[in-house]
């Protein structure tokens, strides 16, 4: 009773691969305890599809395969793999999860890298150095020069934020579009089944603060890509070394 991300479950836990070719989506919600951000992965999910996008048919076929009526090839269902996590207990900092992220992933991957996160990183700082997005530009673009940095121009509503996590969770179809490593992402997991809302239906952090932060990170990237957007555009920025 209570949960804010009731439809999280053990559908959502499983072992899941890494492809060092296809884009890493890493996401943040910048805080100094705990310091977070998700890493995660698209994979390509089959299912029978309930209508095909060019001909409208009614239960055309299962993706991958063509069409029923047009023979269109129907496309795989985006599933969101979180394969990992930085999660910096105490006196953390944007540079700290950066070069957590680095150490982890800057001598392994080869594709793309796009970051997400909370919009208002630009204006307030987990560092009295920089804003915490011209930190993330600095560091991670030395490793990956093409890295994309994909913002909404304000942030969600939090319920709005929650609605899609829950949505992408699973379903009122029963379809599972988000799936979490426990081995990877544990700190992920524990937020997602533990986080509640308080009396006035607001995420609840919790009597240390300690909870939300893991979820947020995901939410953000969740309704970015997949929700309504806030405005109608988004900025992406391309990031050049400083």
């Amino acid at each position: 009773a209570g949960r804010a991300y009731y439809q999280f479950g053990t559908w959502n836990v499983r072992e899941l691969s890494y492809d060092p070719t296809r884009d890493l989506l890493f996401s943040f919600d910048f805080n100094v305890a705990p310091g977070v951000a998700v890493v995660a992965q698209d994979y390509d999910q089959p299912v029978e599809l309930l209508f095909c996008p060019r001909c409208s048919r009614p239960s055309p076929g299962h993706s991958g395969q063509p069409c029923r009526d047009c023979s269109v090839h129907l496309p795989f269902e985006t599933v969101t793999a979180v394969i990992d996590e930085v999660h910096l207990e105490d006196n953390s900092n944007t540079r700290r999860v950066c070069e957590r992220l680095i150490e982890k992933w800057g001598g392994v991957h080869r594709g793309g890298v796009v970051c997400y996160g909370d919009e208002t990183g630009g204006a307030r700082r987990s560092s009295a150095e920089r804003s915490d997005w011209a930190t993330i530009e600095d560091y991670l673009a030395r490793q990956w020069p093409a890295m994309r940095i994909d913002l909404p121009s304000a942030n969600p509503l939090e319920r709005d934020r929650v609605v899609v996590t829950n949505s992408r969770l699973k379903n009122a179809a029963g379809v599972v579009r988000v799936y979490v490593d426990q081995d990877g992402a544990p700190n992920l997991v524990k937020d997602l089944d533990e986080t509640l809302l308080d009396d006035n239906g607001d995420l609840d952090e919790g009597p240390e603060k300690k909870r939300t932060h893991n979820s947020d990170a995901l939410g953000y990237l969740l309704h970015q890509r997949f929700g309504s957007p806030v405005n109608s555009s988004s900025r992406v920025l391309s990031a050049v070394p400083l």
